[in-house]
């Protein structure tokens, strides 16, 4: 299956949303985009996988080498993913729930990143 990465930039969030696999064959096209959202410190990532049907260890890697920079320079990073869904069960098992705010909308994921808290 094909990847479909798009971005829609707005005042304090970047949102990047996959479509498809994010895996081997996938992971460099949304590295690209990443690389883009990643050098912009003055928004919030967040990564829509609502419509991600599978995400394997490069496609993890992709999302946790895009939200370092974002971290290190306290921009907040947050992923939406459904409850329940196999990217979901990925990134949780993973751990990264413990580190980046998954949540199980995209507007949940922007109000998480852009919070003031």
């Amino acid at each position: 299956m094909t990847i479909e990465v798009t971005e829609e930039i707005r005042s304090t969030a970047r949102i990047v949303s996959i479509a498809g696999e994010l895996d081997l064959e996938g992971a460099p096209t949304a590295r690209g985009v990443f690389e883009g959202a990643s050098s912009d410190g003055g928004r919030a990532l967040v990564v829509d996988l609502t419509a991600c049907t599978f995400i394997d260890s490069t496609g993890i890697s992709a999302i946790v080498s895009a939200a370092r920079p974002l971290q290190n320079g306290q921009a907040k990073v947050a992923i939406a993913a459904l409850h329940g869904s196999e990217p979901r069960r990925a990134l949780e098992l993973a751990g990264i729930d413990l580190s980046i705010v998954v949540a199980d909308t995209l507007e949940e994921a922007v109000s998480a990143a852009t919070s003031t808290d």
